[in-house]
């Protein structure tokens, strides 16, 4: 009988003693799988930061480099889970608030009991009491000089460093147990409203091929049309313009001024809850019609009887309408990358260039052991063919097509080849932006 064999280019992932690699997180409860953290810097130079709010919880920012992120690892007990999807979490606050360590209990439903690698990061605040930690603002103490202290952050500054932290993640996640074809964006109110940017804006377009889903809890799409009396105070100390006739700036910082025709975008969850902040609920209303005009692909989630913090909190239990919701769109949109999702053995051979081609073409080589009836199509994420490659019988022996790729957008697309025995599909990443 003949078969298939899938070769996958993978990047080896060597094994490593828990002890060695981070520190195990304490969930004080028994969960599936231990889980072990380990914060690094998404950027060789620091930002250092001093946070004057007094509440307790700000206590440790002071010098703080604000340019870090925490990898979360599922143990099975003898090592470290690999090729896992990869959950890339960005926290809510209004842009003004918030640091990632707060949000360690998202991991324990989606590290320690789904088996992702989860992954939380801090970026550069816009509050008025955020402070760069120099010689003036060392710490809470001796920052009481407000003639010389310097405010820490506008916008763009956040969004520019959630995009650097997903870059790091796209470079480096592989060799911590991550999925490359699997990361999905996750962000929560002001989170959300950057992961949505991220994905949707034309100046972080070379990292859109990395973005498997986005996942965008209350987040915000059209910022000038939020509630400003909610919303205005945490809109001024952000945007240099205010919220007040500053419309063009507004507007660049909204995700749902990218939504137009032509694009290659990743599909999109889009969830809110019944006692959600003013305008919120309509903010999504309004971002999922401007995605179905332009017919890309969205799901829609309603959560009854939760407020704005507590569908975040509930994420914290696997088993609460959040964190299911959320999971199942995870798991229902995963590209399988093994061998065993494949369900192929020998006799076929399909190869794709590595690194991934420039954007001009592409050569697809394919052997054939046995004579087949193949087809070779070009799909989009949602399984739609873009471009019929090949039909025929060809002969057995090798073979090389030359695919063009001028009318391709860049974006991740996929190499499906069916043969008369089985299904290959490989990843086939399209970038035509000069830097990647």
């Amino acid at each position: 009988m003949k078969k298939l064999l899938l070769v996958l280019f993978l990047v080896p992932v060597q094994l490593i003693n828990a002890q060695n690699w981070g520190e195990k997180v304490d969930y004080n409860t028994e969960t599936k799988y231990d889980v072990y953290a380990k914060t690094y810097y998404y950027s060789d130079e620091p930002f250092l930061i001093t946070d004057i709010r007094s509440d307790t919880l700000y206590s440790s920012i002071e010098s703080f480099n604000i340019k870090n992120l925490t990898v979360y690892r599922p143990f099975d007990g003898n090592e470290f889970l690999s090729r896992r999807p990869v959950v890339f979490f960005v926290h809510g606050g209004g842009w003004i608030d918030g640091y990632s360590f707060w949000y360690r209990f998202a991991s324990q439903s989606m590290a320690a009991e789904k088996g992702y690698i989860f992954v939380s990061t801090d970026y550069r605040l816009t509050s008025d009491s955020v402070f760069i930690a120099d010689e003036y603002c060392p710490d809470r103490a001796h920052c009481t000089d407000a003639g010389h202290r310097t405010k820490a952050a506008w916008y763009p500054d956040n969004i520019l460093d959630v995009r650097d932290a997903f870059a790091w993640v796209t470079r480096s996640i592989d060799s911590l147990g991550g999925d490359t074809n699997n990361i999905f964006i996750f962000g929560h109110s002001a989170g959300g409203h950057l992961v949505s940017l991220l994905a949707t804006s034309g100046d972080y377009a070379s990292l859109r091929p990395h973005i498997r889903g986005v996942i965008s809890l209350s987040g915000a799409y059209q910022i000038k049309t939020m509630d400003m009396t909610l919303f205005g105070n945490a809109i001024d100390q952000t945007f240099h313009g205010g919220h007040e006739n500053n419309d063009a700036e507004l507007d660049a910082a909204s995700p749902m001024t990218y939504i137009t025709s032509g694009l290659t975008l990743p599909i999109f969850q889009l969830l809110h809850c019944s006692m959600d902040l003013p305008s919120l609920p309509e903010q999504k209303i309004l971002f999922t019609n401007q995605l179905d005009y332009y017919n890309y692909y969205n799901e829609n989630v309603f959560f009854n009887g939760y407020s704005h913090v507590s569908e975040m909190t509930a994420i914290e239990d696997i088993n609460s309408e959040p964190s299911q919701r959320i999971t199942q769109f995870i798991d229902g949109h995963l590209y399988p990358t093994g061998i065993e999702e494949n369900k192929v053995n020998s006799g076929f051979l399909l190869n794709l260039p590595m690194p991934n081609p420039d954007g001009t073409h592409t050569k697809i080589t394919f052997s054939l052991n046995n004579s087949s009836t193949v087809s070779i199509n070009l799909t989009d994420v949602s399984g739609k063919c873009i471009k019929k490659i090949y039909n025929g019988n060809p002969q057995t022996g090798t073979h090389t097509i030359d695919l063009p790729l001028t009318d391709i957008p860049s974006g991740i697309y996929f190499i499906k080849m069916k043969a008369d025995d089985g299904v290959i599909i490989q990843k086939l990443l399209v970038n035509h932006s000069v830097n990647f």
